[in-house]
């Protein structure tokens, strides 16, 4: 992980455009800075989207592991900022917004 550009061979990136291509709706990653997966997203994956000209928005957690909205490592508090950086992603996007569901 440490060297991700030594493995990514004319093949794997080929392979990898191909995939990228075909990403029809914008993408929000949001990433701990901890996991070294990190290196991977920020130096070949990310370049790639950006390059194919896909819609994409990144927001670096720090302090957090991979897949650190799970519920294993958040209080309250992050969980609502998380929530509404997904908000603030996606509303703007949505052609028909959602509604409250009338209860009793």
């Amino acid at each position: 992980m440490s060297e991700p550009e030594k493995h990514y061979t004319t093949e794997l990136k080929s392979f990898t455009e191909a995939k990228i291509v075909k990403i029809q709706v914008p993408l929000l990653i949001l990433h701990g800075d901890l996991h070294p997966l990190k290196k991977i997203n920020h130096e070949l994956v990310i370049p790639a989207l950006t390059a194919a000209e896909k819609e994409i928005a990144v927001e670096v957690w720090p302090g957090k592991q991979h897949g650190f909205y799970w519920g294993k490592s958040m209080d309250n508090s992050e969980i609502d900022k998380l929530l509404a950086q997904i908000e603030a992603f996606l509303m703007p996007k949505l052609k028909t917004k959602p509604v409250a569901i009338a209860t009793q």
